[in-house]
C-alpha cells in the first residue's frame, strides 16, 4: 500500500512540477482531481471510491467550483469517446446487415432462376397435357353439338 502511495505521490509532483499545458489530458484532469493529502486519514481506496462516487454524481457537496469544472471536462470527454464508440458500432452493424442484405438477395436471385429453369422444365409437358386435355373438350363439344343437331333433325322429321 505504501509503494501505492508513492508512486501516486511521484507522479501527482512529477504533473505539478512540468507545468501547466494549454489542454490538459484527462489524466492531467484526474490527477488534479485527485490531489493527496498526506495530513488526509483517507486511504488511497477510499480515495479511488470518493472518486468513483463523484463520476456517479453522488457526493459533490464536497468538491470546489474548480474540482466541479474538471470533473465537467472528464465527463464531457468520456461521453465523446462513449459517442465514438457507439457510433463505430452502429457503422459496424449497418455493415453486416447490408452484407447480410447482400447476400439474401443473391440466394432470392439464384432461387428465382432455379424456380425459372423448374417451370420451363415443366411447362412442355403442361403444355403437352393441356393441348390434349383442350383436344377432347373439342371433340366432346363436338359431339354435344352433333348429338343436339341430331336431336333436332329428329324433332324436325316428326
Amino acid at each position: 500500500m505504501e509503494n501505492i502511495l508513492n508512486k501516486y505521490r511521484n507522479v501527482v509532483a512529477s504533473s505539478t512540477d512540468a507545468g501547466p499545458s494549454n489542454s490538459p489530458s484527462a489524466t492531467d484532469l484526474q490527477i488534479q482531481m485527485v490531489q493527496y493529502n498526506p495530513d488526509d486519514e483517507l486511504t488511497a481506496m477510499e480515495t479511488l471510491s470518493s472518486l468513483s462516487q463523484q463520476l456517479m454524481g453522488k457526493r459533490l457537496e464536497i468538491l470546489s467550483h474548480h474540482e466541479l469544472h474538471i470533473m465537467e471536462k472528464i465527463l464531457n470527454a468520456s461521453i465523446l469517446s462513449i459517442q465514438n464508440m457507439k457510433e463505430f458500432l452502429l457503422k459496424k452493424e449497418i455493415e453486416k446487415s447490408k452484407q447480410r442484405e447482400d447476400r439474401i438477395t443473391k440466394e432470392n436471385e439464384a432461387l428465382r432462376e432455379e424456380l425459372e429453369e423448374l417451370k420451363q422444365k415443366l411447362n412442355p409437358s403442361c403444355s403437352s397435357e393441356s393441348n390434349s386435355l383442350k383436344r377432347m373438350r373439342l371433340m366432346c363439344d363436338d359431339q354435344d353439338r352433333i348429338a343436339g343437331k341430331q336431336v333436332e333433325l329428329e324433332d324436325d322429321i316428326e
